[in-house]
Formats: structure tokens, C-alpha cells, sequence
């Protein structure tokens, strides 16, 4: 029945995977694959929607499993779940959690970036710009690497940095990899350039925004 379960999630079929795992719950609760069983409910409800329930599942999953890896990826799912209905008080309770108890887990670049994002919602641009610096730091090999760059540059600018968000964007130019961060990075100097009363380094910037980028609206 477990497998079915399994089967029923992998195949997005999520309330019948839902039912299946509850029913295991109900009448083999001494099953061997008992908490796998408690971690498929927890998703299946966090796909359906339910993530109120999900949300509690998890936290309680987190403190009765001996499993350090389903420990730590229901800690992280919860960090999801607590951000998407918005519980920012408890969603940085559960990522201060989370980066004292699993300072090597696999989710740990992830987490850095969304405390990031969420210092960054909130208008705290020193505290974003340290995790991002971080991330930078730690994870130079990232597939998110450009994007952390560009949101360190942009954190800079918004915290009043002119000079280091300029600095930053001209290192995303300098990888000159004809994406949207370096096309954003263009955009944004050409403006920090027109606040800085210096309108020959904004011309320079836009003749090089349209020379990579001529289809793209400045």
C-alpha cells in the first residue's frame, strides 16, 4: 500500500496519494515505512493547497523523526510553506533553525538566498546584502550565482550604495553573458548615472545596452 502511495504522488495524483498514505496511518501504524508515510501526507497536503496542515505536520515531523535527512528536508519544506502563507516571523524562527542544525545540508545555499529575499522584502538591505556577500562567498559555483550578484548590486542601490552597486553591476557586465541581469545591470547603471549628475558615463552605458541588447526597450 505504501508503494501505491508512492505511486499516486509521483504521478501528481496527489488526493488519492493523500488518501492512501492516511489510510496506511489509520491501519498499519506499525508499518516499517511509518514515517515515510507521515513526510508523503505532509507533501500531498502542501501540493493540494492545504498548507496550514502541511505546515503543522511538518514542525511536528521535525521534532518526533529520528531520520537527520527527512529532519532536515521537512525543516526546509516548512521554511517554504511558512513564507508562501506569509508567517515571516516564523519562517526566520525556522531558518535560524534550520542554519544552526544543518550548517553542511543540501538545502543550505537555498535557505541563505531566501532569508536574503525576505531581508530584502522587508526593506532590511544590510542584512540582505551580508547573505547575499555570503551566498557569493560560499557558493561561487551556483546556477544561482548571477542572479544573487544581481541582487546584491540591486540591494546596494536601493540602500543608497551608489558607488558599490555600480562596482557590482559592472561585474555582472564584465562576465558579458547577454542575459537578463546583464541587460538589468545596463538599465540600472544608466540610472544611478543620471542620479549621479553624470550624464557622459550614462551615455556610455546606454550605447553599450544598445549595442548588446538593440531589441530590448530601455
Amino acid at each position: 500500500m505504501f508503494f501505491e502511495a508512492e505511486s499516486y504522488y509521483g504521478l501528481t495524483q496527489y488526493q488519492a496519494a493523500l488518501s492512501t498514505y492516511e489510510k496506511i496511518l489509520q491501519e498499519h501504524s506499525n508499518s516499517q515505512f511509518i514515517e515515510e508515510v507521515k513526510w508523503g501526507k505532509a507533501l500531498s497536503l502542501k501540493a493540494l493547497g492545504e498548507g496550514e496542515k502541511a505546515l503543522s505536520l511538518l514542525e511536528d515531523f521535525q521534532v518526533n523523526t529520528s531520520r537527520e535527512s527527512l529532519k532536515e528536508g521537512s525543516l526546509y519544506n516548512a521554511i517554504l510553506l511558512s513564507m508562501q502563507l506569509k508567517k515571516d516571523e516564523k519562517t526566520f524562527s525556522l531558518i535560524d533553525r534550520y542554519m544552526t542544525e544543518n550548517s553542511g545540508g543540501v538545502h543550505y545555499a537555498k535557505v541563505l538566498y531566501l532569508r536574503g529575499s525576505l531581508f530584502s522584502q522587508q526593506g532590511d538591505y544590510e542584512k540582505a546584502m551580508a547573505d547575499y556577500q555570503q551566498y557569493l562567498k560560499d557558493f561561487p559555483h551556483s546556477d544561482q550565482f548571477s542572479e544573487v550578484r544581481f541582487l546584491l548590486a540591486y540591494n546596494q542601490q536601493m540602500a543608497g550604495k551608489m558607488d558599490e552597486a555600480l562596482a557590482t553591476y559592472k561585474s555582472i557586465q564584465s562576465a558579458n553573458q547577454k542575459d537578463d541581469y546583464h541587460y538589468s545591470s545596463l538599465k540600472n547603471s544608466i540610472g544611478l548615472y543620471i542620479e549621479k549628475e553624470t550624464p557622459d558615463e550614462a551615455y556610455t552605458y546606454l550605447k553599450q545596452a544598445l549595442e548588446h541588447f538593440p531589441d530590448n526597450d530601455l
